[in-house]
């Protein structure tokens, strides 16, 4: 069966959803990804209030569309002339116009297809199981009483100060279980009011989601869009008015809020990362991490109040005082679970890094070090020779390090304290994660960068620069 594609001079053809693999995500946290997304919502929901929820799966979790956005943000022709792409009979309509602008023929295939792929449905299939297990330790809601979606320790960074006076309840988190598990006991400790709880998922929607085929994308919308309408009248009729979350990721929660907004009730969400997610959403409020995030949510005309967050997702154990009196200088890679949301680019800059990190550390001397995810257990990290292992911040005490980052959230709690250099490559736009003026590197300068920073009035005067410049972005 044929399958969309573009098809070279040469007679080669490559995938579109492969395509995909092949550029930064940060090309698809652009308007020109979101509106195709939206373009092709808008001729396929079968149903109104489906519509905002399929737009997000679509922007989300199609690889397929965004293979057409690389493509049409110049990608791929690196193999050679594209003279043709074969896409699905909804894409023609969708972005033909502009894809014949770009020179190349439009060809439809003779059918539909997914837009999204199966593991997309097995990957439903398991979160809504996984839903219907931890509701089944699900204690009453408490009527008045804020309820917090919580689901790891970040959670108390975002609300902390609620904890106290709120009732907290535990989703599933796929990502790290360990960390779930110790965030649990931390609550039992202090004697919190908390329980598991999850989204009310029906079982024929989980199990149709694997029968779906073609249409699959459409099943998903709407089951997800009547699972977190549920979700909403379920703390309506217990008598909750203020729900606190950070599930801008999740496709349904729109419909969600869509339901308590029509019920009266008050619903916060904090961005749980620098990223744009979902472009759908309906929160009362949205306390966001950077600018990037703010314009982003105007321009789709979300009507909400926006809050810039005071702090990231990190607790650093150290202040700028403390690593800029230590004598050892310290490269350290900020590591980042790109894995776990399949993103091949990532993966594979991300190696190159780690690479290059170790290589550095060998040439000027110094300890290189990768500073793990807190989701990456350190047994299943796989790092090159040379390279150290830090598990917790406090492990970087007595060093004065210089970190690197591809694009993580810990930028903005690093940036005040020591020196922190972006990486740079084509398809990859920091700015769409960072406020301000930051310093990038690139491989081939790596090695001279950081031997600048041994210069400790160096080290110092670009932490003076980048702390001014979060502050100026700030203002």
């Amino acid at each position: 069966m044929k399958t969309a594609c573009v098809l070279y001079r040469d007679g080669s053809s490559l995938p579109l959803d492969q395509l995909a693999g092949e550029v930064s995500a940060s090309l698809f946290q652009t308007d020109l990804h979101y509106g195709l997304c939206g373009d092709v919502a808008r001729l396929q929901a079968q149903e109104p209030r489906t519509e905002a929820v399929l737009h997000n799966l679509l922007a989300l979790k199609s690889r397929l569309l965004m293979g057409v956005t690389a493509l049409l943000e110049g990608a791929g022709r690196s193999r050679g002339a594209i003279h043709r792409v074969v896409v699905p009979p909804v894409l023609v309509r969708a972005a033909g116009e502009r894809l014949r602008a770009q020179g190349l023929e439009v060809e439809s295939l003779p059918h539909d297809a997914a837009l999204v792929p199966r593991k997309v449905a097995v990957a439903f299939f398991l979160k809504a199981v996984a839903h219907r297990l931890y509701r089944l330790a699900a204690r009453p809601k408490l009527p008045g009483v804020p309820l917090v979606r919580a689901w790891v320790d970040v959670t108390e960074v975002m609300y902390g100060e609620l904890f106290p006076r709120a009732q907290l309840r535990v989703y599933p988190f796929t990502y790290g279980i360990g960390r779930q598990l110790a965030f649990v006991q931390s609550l039992r400790r202090r004697g919190l009011r908390w329980s598991f709880d999850g989204v009310p998922y029906r079982w024929r929607d989980a199990f149709g989601a694997l029968l779906a085929g073609s249409r699959r994308h459409l099943h998903l919308a709407r089951a997800e869009e009547a699972a977190f309408r549920r979700f909403a009248d379920e703390l309506l009729a217990a008598g909750v008015r203020e729900l606190y979350s950070s599930d801008e990721y999740e496709v349904g929660a729109v419909a969600a809020g869509q339901r308590l907004a029509e019920g009266g009730a008050h619903y916060v969400n904090t961005a749980h990362g620098i990223g744009l997610y979902c472009p759908r959403v309906a929160y009362a409020r949205f306390d966001y991490l950077n600018d990037y995030q703010a314009a982003f949510y105007r321009r789709m005309g979300n009507p909400m109040e926006l809050r810039k967050r005071a702090t990231a997702n990190s607790k650093l154990p150290f202040e700028r005082a403390d690593l800029q009196a230590a004598a050892e200088l310290a490269i350290v890679y900020v590591h980042q679970n790109f894995e776990a949301y399949h993103l091949p680019s990532e993966i594979a800059a991300q190696d190159g890094v780690m690479r290059k990190l170790a290589e550095v550390g060998r040439e000027l001397g110094v300890p290189a070090i990768v500073k793990l995810h807190p989701n990456m257990p350190r047994a299943q990290a796989h790092l090159p020779q040379g390279l150290r292992v830090a598990a917790r911040w406090d492990e970087l005490r007595g060093l004065r390090p210089v970190f690197l980052t591809i694009y993580s959230t810990a930028y903005y709690e690093l940036a005040p304290v020591a020196p922190v250099l972006v990486y740079a490559a084509p398809t990859y736009n920091p700015a769409v994660y960072l406020d301000g003026d930051f310093e990038t590197f690139t491989m081939d300068k790596l090695a001279e960068q950081v031997a600048r920073l041994r210069d400790p009035g160096a080290w110092s005067a670009l932490v003076d620069r980048q702390a001014r410049s979060l502050q100026g972005a700030a203002a």
